[in-house]
């Protein structure tokens, strides 16, 4: 028998390859031909050199009255001083201090009762404690140069017969101190006393008293003395004073020009009192105040009481 074919295969077309991933490298970068940045130095801002200080513009003139800054010390360069009154009261006696170097006083105005050796009313002017210069009358009056470190102008009237005051201009060297200084006031030590405590002239005239609450007579008898000057200080804080008896000789017209009675908070006259008719209740506002009773060469009444109360 005859032998069989072997099948016949279809021919096999070969697949092509399958290509592998590619794995694509970043490109070098090339090196960079600019030259590196140069640093730039750095510019510090010079001060401004100075052109010199400003000057200070000198103080403005002070200007002091006897009503106001009685027994003050003051510092100033220039200004002026007056009585401060339409006419200046009788039994006066207050002063006030300038502190400058080498001061020269022009006379303004000058109309102080007139005598030949002033003995009855005076304006002096004292350096060191020492009275350099003593006016009165009516004006003019030359201009006086002061040597020294300040002076003390001091208004004394006796009990009748006044004039309308003074007024005077001080200039004093330059560098003298320009700003006002506090009031400087010499008191006694106070004494303490305790709540309620009653405190007279005639025992304790000149007296400083810490006090809550008290009364403040004349102290005396029948009637107080003549050509009487005392005071008494309460230190306390806005007082409210009461008038509780009256009678102390008033001038003409009410007016209070032989004999007062005086209420004074920080130097300053608060409240002048005569006659017989008690005021409204005084509210004194601040730290203190003092009760002065003065008094002209006849005529006198039986004395005053006040009762007082401070704050705690």
């Amino acid at each position: 028998p005859p032998t069989p074919l072997p099948p016949t295969q279809a021919p096999t077309t070969p697949r092509p390859p399958t290509p592998s991933p590619t794995t694509l490298r970043p490109p070098t970068p090339a090196p960079s031909t600019l030259p590196p940045p140069t640093p730039q130095p750095v510019t510090r801002q010079s001060p401004v050199p100075s052109q010199g200080s400003t000057p200070i513009p000198e103080a403005a003139p002070l200007h002091l009255s006897l009503t106001e800054h009685a027994g003050g010390s003051f510092a100033a360069q220039s200004g002026s001083i007056t009585d401060g009154y339409d006419r200046y009261p009788a039994s006066m006696d207050a002063s006030v201090s300038v502190q400058g170097s080498n001061c020269r006083l022009t006379w303004r105005q000058l109309d102080v009762e007139r005598s030949n050796t002033c003995q009855f009313d005076f304006v002096s002017i004292a350096v060191g404690g020492a009275v350099v210069e003593t006016v009165c009358g009516p004006g003019p009056v030359q201009a006086t140069q002061l040597s020294g470190d300040g002076f003390t102008l001091r208004l004394r009237s006796d009990t009748s017969v006044q004039g309308s005051g003074f007024l005077v201009d001080f200039a004093c060297d330059a560098g003298a101190p320009d700003t006002p200084a506090p009031p400087t006031l010499e008191l006694p030590t106070p004494v303490p006393a305790m709540a309620g405590d009653a405190i007279s002239l005639r025992d304790d005239a000149g007296g400083v008293f810490e006090m809550a609450r008290g009364v403040i007579s004349d102290g005396f008898d029948s009637r107080y003395p003549d050509n009487y000057d005392g005071r008494v200080t309460i230190q306390g804080t806005d007082c409210v004073v009461v008038v509780a008896q009256l009678d102390v000789e008033a001038g003409r017209a009410g007016q209070c020009t032989y004999d007062r009675l005086l209420v004074i908070v920080g130097g300053v006259p608060h409240t002048t009192l005569c006659g017989r008719v008690p005021p409204a209740p005084l509210q004194l506002s601040g730290a203190g105040f003092e009760v002065v009773l003065q008094t002209d060469r006849s005529v006198g009444g039986s004395g005053f009481a006040l009762e007082f109360t401070c704050r705690a």
